[in-house]
């Protein structure tokens, strides 16, 4: 699965939506970030690592979320920006991820585009978190397609219709909400990387397929901001 999945990937990494392809768009005057989804193997799986935020964040203190955040100056492109906020939040060094794709972003806030980086990490890595981060911790990315532990909340806004979705696990005797934007991307990449759907219904009026598991990121894209 390790080859073809990372094909799979690569399906979905559309240059239309690489920073430097933004300029004279309307996404180009939203502040940008990138988060890294950081996937390694153990046991014969393949796992993600999350972290819980710290209260000294400015935003969404003490959730869970990949690590990233907001472009800086010298960042050249979305790659750079996701590999040193990983760096800084985890300790992750650049030399122990292979990139694999850049996956169409998101909007958080109402302002600010969010573009996910798909990267495998070595499997030795051992995560050194600094203030910002609570806590790091991996789970099964089979996780984000299964019931047991998972629940969700429809949400309308505007003309879109869609549930909003919350994964509970207990990692080493500590309690774990995924939600929002983290839990959508965690389900996407789940999809897209192991070919099959959740077990649950993903969407509500937006149906995601195989073929298409980010119909509701690229919808919101076109409902606000029109053909790109």
């Amino acid at each position: 699965m390790d080859a073809s999945g990372k094909q799979q990937l690569m399906k979905h990494d559309k240059p239309k939506y690489r920073w430097r392809n933004l300029r004279n768009t309307a996404l180009d005057r939203l502040s940008k970030s990138a988060v890294l989804v950081p996937l390694f193997h153990r046991d014969g799986d393949v796992h993600v690592w999350l972290t819980k935020r710290s209260s000294k964040v400015s935003r969404e203190k003490g959730s869970v979320a990949f690590p990233g955040g907001m472009k800086d100056d010298a960042d050249a492109d979305e790659v750079e920006t996701s590999l040193r906020e990983a760096h800084e939040e985890i300790g992750l060094q650049r030399s122990q991820v292979e990139v694999i794709a850049v996956l169409p972003p998101n909007i958080a806030f109402g302002d600010i585009l969010v573009t996910p980086v798909v990267g495998f990490v070595s499997p030795d890595f051992q995560p050194k978190p600094n203030e910002e981060v609570d806590a790091v911790f991996s789970v099964p990315l089979k996780r984000f397609l299964s019931d047991p532990g998972h629940y969700a909340k429809l949400v309308k806004e505007n003309e879109l219709t869609f549930n909003l979705h919350f994964f509970r696990d207990v990692v080493r005797d500590n309690t774990f909400i995924t939600y929002g934007l983290t839990a959508h991307i965690c389900i996407e990449v789940a999809m897209v990387y192991l070919q099959r759907p959740p077990s649950f219904d993903y969407y509500f009026t937006i149906r995601a397929t195989l073929a298409n598991p980010f119909i509701l990121a690229e919808s919101y894209l076109r409902h606000h901001f029109g053909k790109l």
